[in-house]
């Protein structure tokens, strides 16, 4: 009668060999369970194959293959492609045409409010430029047109 023999799968040697892709990390030694993992970047979108050699105590050499579909990958973006941002969207023409019309209100109501609107009317013969007066005029034309 022999004793059992008991191997730990912990602390095994692996080397790796990939082909159709590049090893962007891995483990050359199992865990407690085993293990050992690996991280491969696919050059091949064909298929990639991986080959793991293991060897320490009462093993020699064992060779594991395991062979991979690769799905097609996600683009990478890069930074000259505009990304759009959720929200909202202004584009150059359209902050333009709201930005002169708020900028020419505003300073009409600060003229207006300095006094000093009447005097430049007056320079360049716009005449009266009373709003309410524009307004009643506008209304009775709009009254003479409807009589018709």
């Amino acid at each position: 009668i022999y004793p059992e023999v008991s191997v730990s799968p912990e602390g095994l040697e692996v080397e790796w060999l990939v082909t159709g892709g590049d090893i962007i990390q891995k483990e050359t030694l199992t865990n407690e369970n085993g293990v050992a993992a690996i991280t491969v970047l696919a050059r091949d979108p064909n298929g990639l194959e991986i080959d793991a050699i293991v060897s320490g105590i009462g093993i020699s050499n064992e060779k594991l293959t395991k062979t991979i579909i690769v799905n097609t990958p996600i683009p990478i973006i890069s930074a000259s492609t505009p990304v759009e941002e959720p929200g909202f969207n202004f584009g150059a023409t359209n902050m333009i045409l709201i930005i002169i019309p708020v900028a020419i209100a505003a300073a009409i109501i600060f003229l207006k409010k300095t006094d000093r609107l009447e005097v430049i009317t007056e320079r360049l013969n716009v005449g009266d430029f009373n709003l309410s007066d524009r307004v009643l005029e506008i209304k009775e034309r709009v009254s003479s047109i409807r009589e018709r």
